[in-house]
């Protein structure tokens, strides 16, 4: 999104915004926020690096915060579950 963002605006073809409304919360919030709006968690990952088999990597900072955010919540990682 950011590449085709730069390049319509080195061409001056276009205004782009880039909306980021979760980039303030922590990842506690971010999962608060989702179970409230009735996020099937099944079918999200945040891991930054998947591996080859498609699971989550479990060391990358998403996945560490991801390890302390669903069971602030009572809930294991779905993706972690997978």
């Amino acid at each position: 999104m950011a590449n085709l963002a730069s390049k319509a605006a080195v061409e001056r073809r276009a205004h782009t915004a880039i909306n980021t409304p979760l980039i303030k919360l922590a990842k506690v919030q971010i999962i608060e926020l989702g179970i409230k709006l009735n996020v099937d968690y099944d079918i999200t990952h945040s891991c930054y690096n998947l591996k080859d088999d498609g699971t989550m990597c479990g060391v990358c900072d998403s996945c560490v915060l991801s390890d302390r955010g669903f069971p602030a919540h009572g809930m294991l990682d779905p993706a972690v579950l997978r």
